[in-house]
């Protein structure tokens, strides 16, 4: 998206959230315009404002904190966040996902691809060169018989791991599509007594509410609370129309379009990922990391000039003994001044440029 579009709309949202603060679809354009244009600053400030002043959970809004702060390499604060994310929702998938960067082996990768939607599956297999499918039994198939073996298969692996509540997610669902529904709601109790805003384990009792009992105020209640947790869940499959207000069904076609097309979670990650480890953030380079930078790259010129002068290299030894390289030190200071005004550094550009008058007998 240019550069122009993104500021217009970041500003446009800004207006619609300073009128309406607490609705969920404003304030989450606007997050996902500020992630896309890399502000990062800016949507941390967004999602501590919105979750201090909504008193809600919403599952969306913390993953663009958990963006925010890695993105901003807050890894402290990152990790923190992370961990609330999977207490509310243990397969939230952009939390998963952006714990891949940081922790990148195949597994890891395997078990974000599991939980992602199918349009976000294509986008990570177009991305990136990998073999992945699904992590084995995180995924019920449509149709399964009492007779084969992944029902058999799932209650052996809860037995072995009976806290694994994404294991027990998926035995309740493989009850559910058996009709063992007792099994189901016994399997669904424990995991929602632990992670109530559990996004797939809410989407089985719902199917289960009207499909079996034909409860469907009990249903639609459960989809609305899945709409508040993450208006653009893939577990909503249509039922978000129930919730929107008529003048924000153009915000929520504008939002699912933008994740479909540039998903600002996708497009972080498929930059920063790597089996190799955790890509750096070229885009958070500190002042210090550029100065070191740009003196390496002096220290190499003076060195290449004076390699065969002994008495000037006997003088840059004393210099850097005594101190680190600074800005002054530059050679060639009126090219960097140039350089920190075409970056529009002003005070740095005028420093350079003051620096050389001083080396220079005028």
């Amino acid at each position: 998206m240019k550069e122009h579009i993104l500021f217009e709309k970041i500003e446009n949202y800004r207006e619609e959230v300073n009128k309406r603060p607490l609705e969920i679809l404003p304030n989450i354009l606007l997050m996902t315009y500020l992630a896309l244009a890399k502000k990062y600053d800016d949507l941390l400030l967004q999602t501590e404002r919105f979750l201090m002043e909504n008193m809600q959970t919403n599952t969306l809004v913390e993953d663009f904190s958990l963006l925010g702060n890695i993105a901003l390499s807050k890894l402290t604060a990152a990790d923190i966040i992370q961990k609330n994310i999977l207490m509310q929702d243990p397969e939230d998938p952009y939390a998963h996902l952006l714990k891949t960067i940081q922790s990148p082996t195949k597994e890891n990768l395997q078990i974000s691809y599991t939980m992602l939607g199918e349009n976000d599956k294509r986008i990570i297999r177009d991305a990136i060169s990998q073999d992945l499918e699904d992590y084995k039994y995180y995924r019920i198939p449509t149709i399964i018989g009492r007779n084969d073996n992944v029902l058999k298969e799932l209650q052996q692996m809860v037995k072995k791991e009976p806290t694994n509540v994404i294991l027990r997610t998926s035995l309740a669902e493989a009850y559910a599509k058996l009709d063992m529904v007792k099994e189901a709601e016994k399997e669904l109790s424990f995991v929602l007594s632990l992670h109530p805003h559990y996004i797939r384990a809410l989407h089985i009792r719902q199917r289960i509410l009207t499909n079996h009992y034909g409860k469907e105020d009990e249903s639609l209640n459960i989809s609305k609370k899945i709409y508040k947790l993450n208006p653009i869940s893939q577990y909503l499959k249509g039922m978000e129309v129930m919730f929107i207000e008529e003048n924000e069904i153009f915000m929520h076609s504008e939002l699912k379009d933008l994740f479909e097309r540039e998903n600002p979670f996708l497009k972080y990650f498929t930059e920063h990922f790597s089996l190799e480890g955790p890509k750096s953030n070229t885009e958070q380079t500190s002042v210090k990391d550029e100065q070191q930078l740009i003196n390496a790259q002096v220290d190499k010129t003076k060195t290449l000039e004076n390699k065969n002068n002994p008495k000037i290299q006997e003088e840059e030894y004393q210099v850097h003994s005594e101190s680190e390289t600074t800005l002054e030190e530059s050679k060639d200071l009126i090219d960097l001044g140039y350089k920190n005004l075409y970056k529009e550094n002003y005070k740095k550009a005028i420093e350079a440029f003051l620096e050389e008058l001083k080396n220079e007998k005028y």
